[in-house]
């Protein structure tokens, strides 16, 4: 499989960031040498480390499955992991993160998009009820990198940044939970 260059250095990123929270344990050494020897060369699936990492941090089992990522507490299938990196929406005046794959999954996304201008993550934790009738999600910022938090338009997306995760990875998949 081929990954183009940029797609590297957002998997560099990802895998600097996700790697301390998916594998406390894990010498230093270890993760270096991964870093040097095996992103450079697409050989590690980040979505999959990305999914360790919402499992680990808050404390949910990985169980990947048609449609699901992760099992509720009562054992079926429950939500999915995602990531995205922004872009520039060449068409539109905006930096723009996709989220695709969503049209069969049965429970929350718990997102993560790397925004490369100010080189933040950011995470979210959308409900099930928001995207089940939607093919993909888009997530927008600023043209220089900061989230955009409000509508251009009345008739423009709904904002995504209201299931923002601002505390991170930690604790997302109950982040709405708190927020009633």
């Amino acid at each position: 499989m081929s990954t183009r260059t940029d797609q590297k250095t957002y998997d560099n990123k990802y895998f600097s960031v996700l790697f301390d929270h998916a594998y406390k344990n894990a010498p230093k050494n270890v993760k270096n040498w991964i870093l040097k020897n095996m992103i450079p060369m697409g050989d590690i699936a980040i979505e999959s480390m990305l999914e360790t990492a919402i499992a680990v941090e808050n404390n949910i089992t990985k169980y990947s499955t048609e449609g699901a990522d992760f099992l509720n507490e009562d054992g079926s299938p429950g939500g999915d992991a995602k990531k995205a990196s922004a872009f520039l929406n060449p068409n539109r005046p905006r930096r723009e993160a996709h989220i695709k794959g969503i049209k069969n999954k049965t429970g929350d996304l718990y997102i993560c998009v790397y925004e490369p201008l100010l080189e933040k993550f950011y995470y979210f934790n959308i409900p099930h009820s928001f995207y089940s009738k939607r093919k993909t999600l888009a997530i927008y910022f600023e043209l220089n990198g900061t989230p955009r938090t409000e509508r251009m338009r009345w008739d423009s997306p709904e904002n995504l940044w209201k299931y923002h995760c601002p505390e991170g990875i930690v604790g997302m998949v109950n982040a709405r939970k708190k927020k009633k």
